[in-house]
């Protein structure tokens, strides 16, 4: 089987990274980020050329090379590594490619594939290849999910406005609903 895993907020906590800078420009805690684009977030006061500054500052920084993870990434990753095709699916710029890599090196996270798509739509084409897809943008799993994909989507502030798309709070439930789904497709 075939599994799209976006990188950001499913197994690098790219936000608590992040935080630090956005808060050089701006007040603000994980709970106030409740848009997948910062510079949407109702609580966050923050322009357009800040963003900018922030973004430039973010890649200057390297911040790609020091991501944090997420509690049971890897060892979910590499048990589902062991008997499916892995797919890392990432919406960076592709200058942020090379930091990525070195990342995923660094922590030894297994793929088959990695894909650092430039924009949304390059990133819903790859995705929409694979039998399954872990994502934290709601946008992206709507279209996914309307395009009848299985997306699991991880819990975050930023993408509790939908119901209707399988939500999960941590890799364990994630490790759990795959399994289901793989049984599903098996029994079909």
């Amino acid at each position: 089987m075939k599994i799209g895993i976006d990188i950001d907020g499913v197994i690098a906590d790219f936000v608590g990274s992040f935080l630090p800078k956005l808060n050089k420009y701006c007040k603000c805690d994980f709970k106030d980020i409740i848009d997948y684009d910062f510079e949407k977030n109702i609580n966050i006061n923050i322009s357009a050329i800040q963003i900018k500054k922030l973004w430039q500052e973010v890649e200057k920084d390297k911040i790609y090379k020091e991501l944090r993870l997420i509690k049971g990434s890897i060892e979910s990753v590499k048990k589902l590594a062991k008997s499916n095709t892995i797919i890392l699916i990432t919406n960076r710029r592709k200058i942020n490619q090379k930091d990525t890599l070195f990342w995923l090196r660094r922590h030894r996270i297994p793929f088959a594939k990695l894909v650092v798509a430039d924009n949304r739509k390059e990133k819903i084409l790859e995705m929409k290849k694979c039998d399954i897809i872990l994502e934290d943008s709601l946008e992206i799993a709507r279209i996914l999910s309307a395009l009848s994909k299985p997306v699991l989507l991880f819990d975050y502030p930023w993408n509790r406005i939908n119901k209707n798309i399988t939500r999960i709070k941590d890799w364990k439930e994630a490790l759990n609903k795959v399994g289901l789904y793989k049984r599903r497709r098996l029994i079909q």
